[in-house]
């Protein structure tokens, strides 16, 4: 069987022989110095290289092997020689380089390296919905690798040629193929949610209809709500005050009850203001609780990378962290915040999850939000809330725990004692 993966430590470069103007069609970009400087671990591929940013790269090639073992399963598996597999590709070729910002040379390489990553997803999917047991993913520790690389925007396959190719290779599949692969044109779309289950908690099966760039965008809809609320709308404004304040102004933090990120990673990033309400006549803020786990930073970070490019109008969980990281400004907030439980803690110190916090949004764009409205009801509600400050500063300096509260309470009662005394004392000289 012939090997396509024959000189794959060469990298493709980075260049195109034609030229073209910005098109509509990128929607695979490599993540701008200024994101990636912040922390270059989350946005780089830690274990397998998919598409042509980091084709090559020599800390990736230990999985070399396991995608070619993958990708000569797929044939065996499809109803179509390798020759008609890269026939397809090739007619493909122009649209897929399409969809990579930036120029793209092949030199030969691409087809090769676009049909064996693709077979290899394609077939890790299948395998994964047929056994739990399959030699890649039977460690928790590498399957959570190998979600987290897939999801990196920077190390995508458009979606549109793995749908494309599971079609063309699968739906017409010999009869020896297991029963549930027979054809159905959501199919593919069934086995990738079921492949990110963990970040679908709702169980969604995303239908025909709903257009995917690629996995990056496909687990930013599992982690936004069900119903998007139009473009954010610029916005200048910032909340002022911190946790810590807010609730001295009377301002009550709960979460909201339906999670709508991986519960294990971090549920934290809510997309629109029906995941963030406020009622400030009831002084309670709701917010989508979040998990701050070591899983999370990589896949919130790229995430927010993928609307800052491309949905600069709808970065619905870029908005959330702002607000968020604005609300957070010391320890204490965080503490607040986890006895709340608005924030789960499962990194150790509440020190690392309030720079965790505060690092989400170093260098993004925070001239738009779709909670300005909500900016306003609490910097309002803290100007306008001088009883309630008052009334929390008595209860943070004398009521503050049971002993504090218990000499508090003693005090009071020999000042009475002393009072009546002194009025008892100077009735009786009167006399």
């Amino acid at each position: 069987m012939t090997s396509p993966m024959n000189g794959a430590s060469d990298h493709v470069a980075i260049k195109r022989t034609e030229t073209k103007p910005f098109l509509d069609e990128w929607c695979i970009y490599r993540v701008p110095s200024k994101l990636r400087n912040v922390n270059k671990a989350s946005y780089t591929p830690q274990l397998l290289s998919i598409g042509p940013f980091h084709y090559g790269s020599p800390e990736l090639r230990d999985m070399e092997s396991h995608k070619q073992k993958y990708y000569e399963k797929f044939l065996r598996r499809c109803s179509k020689n390798e020759a008609e597999l890269k026939s397809l590709v090739s007619q493909h070729q122009a649209r897929i380089l399409s969809c990579y910002a930036g120029t793209i040379e092949c030199r030969g390489k691409f087809v090769n390296m676009i049909l064996v990553d693709a077979c290899f997803i394609i077939e890790l999917f299948i395998t994964d919905s047929e056994t739990e047991n399959h030699h890649i993913l039977r460690s928790p520790w590498m399957r959570k690798a190998v979600e987290t690389d897939l999801i990196l925007f920077e190390n995508q396959i458009p979606y549109y040629f793995l749908q494309e190719l599971y079609d063309f290779a699968i739906s017409n599949a010999e009869p020896n193929i297991a029963e549930d692969l027979t054809p159905d044109p959501h199919r593919f779309r069934t086995l990738s949610c079921k492949f990110f289950k963990e970040y679908n908690k709702k169980k969604r099966v995303l239908g025909n209809g709903v257009k995917l760039n690629h996995f990056t965008d496909l687990v930013r809809l599992f982690v936004c709500t069900d119903k998007v609320q139009g473009d954010c709308v610029s916005n200048q404004k910032k909340c002022k005050y911190d946790v810590r304040k807010l609730k001295a102004a009377g301002v009550k933090f709960t979460h909201l009850a339906e999670p709508f990120v991986i519960e294990s990673l971090s549920t934290g990033v809510s997309s629109c203001r029906s995941k963030l309400a406020c009622c400030l006549t009831t002084k309670e803020l709701k917010l989508t609780r979040f998990w701050a786990t070591y899983d999370a930073e990589s896949v919130i970070r790229n995430i927010m990378a993928l609307e800052q490019l491309i949905y600069p109008k709808k970065a619905y969980i870029c908005s959330y962290f702002l607000l968020l990281s604005q609300l957070v400004n010391t320890v204490e907030d965080i503490d607040l915040l986890i006895k709340d439980g608005v924030v789960e803690n499962l990194l150790g110190s509440n020190k690392s999850v309030e720079k965790l916090i505060n690092s989400f949004c170093v260098h993004i764009v925070e001239e738009i939000s779709c909670y300005s409205d909500i900016y306003d009801q609490l910097n309002e509600h803290y100007e306008t809330s001088l009883c309630n400050r008052r009334m929390a500063t008595l209860k943070q300096v004398y009521f503050k725990d049971l002993w504090t509260s218990s000499a508090t309470i003693l005090g009071l009662v020999v000042l009475v004692f002393s009072i009546v005394g002194t009025i008892n004392s100077l009735i009786y000289h009167k006399r």
